[in-house]
């Protein structure tokens, strides 16, 4: 299948994407992660609650489920906390969280005011606009903006070193 006919499929998935002016692929498919760990800052694993020796899920969560807590709870293990707006803040990375009819469905990467970066699924890497782009479709809406300090290659190699931003 032509990738103008995978667009074409993603356009009737998340009708609104195809008139937001951020939209752009920035990747070849792959299923070798999913949205949930592109967002946490993954591109090496499948993450999910379900009892799948495949997927991964991380340890230190407070609880495991397809519950909108469930999700904040994982980003929280990943040093993530709870926050205002997707508003790009000076020295921590963002994330929004969708959920529809009480079960979280999605997550993105928020990379500068108004435009995130997400994983469609199996499909590819996407930027689009932040807030309801996805509002009518499978994901839903959003639920919870969550932030972190940036993480470095570099804290692993410098590990006394603090960075500001």
């Amino acid at each position: 299948m032509g990738e103008e006919t995978e667009v074409n499929k993603i356009f009737a998935a998340f009708k609104k994407l195809r008139t937001d002016p951020n939209f752009k692929i920035t990747s070849k498919k792959t299923q070798k992660y999913n949205c949930i760990a592109w967002a946490m800052g993954f591109n090496d694993r499948w993450v999910s609650y379900m009892d799948n020796p495949t997927y991964w899920w991380p340890d230190s969560a407070e609880s495991r489920g397809n519950k909108p807590s469930d999700l904040k709870a994982a980003f929280s293990a990943l040093g993530f906390s709870e926050c205002s707006s997707g508003s790009i803040e000076r020295g921590y990375d963002k994330v929004v969280l969708y959920q529809k009819d009480g079960k979280w469905t999605h997550a993105a990467r928020v990379i500068s005011n108004n435009v995130c970066h997400s994983k469609l699924g199996e499909s590819y890497d996407v930027h689009h606009s932040d807030g309801n782009i996805f509002e009518g479709s499978f994901y839903g809406d959003v639920f919870c903006y969550m932030k972190r300090r940036h993480q470095s290659l570099f804290s692993n190699w410098f590990p006394g070193r603090k960075r500001d931003d």
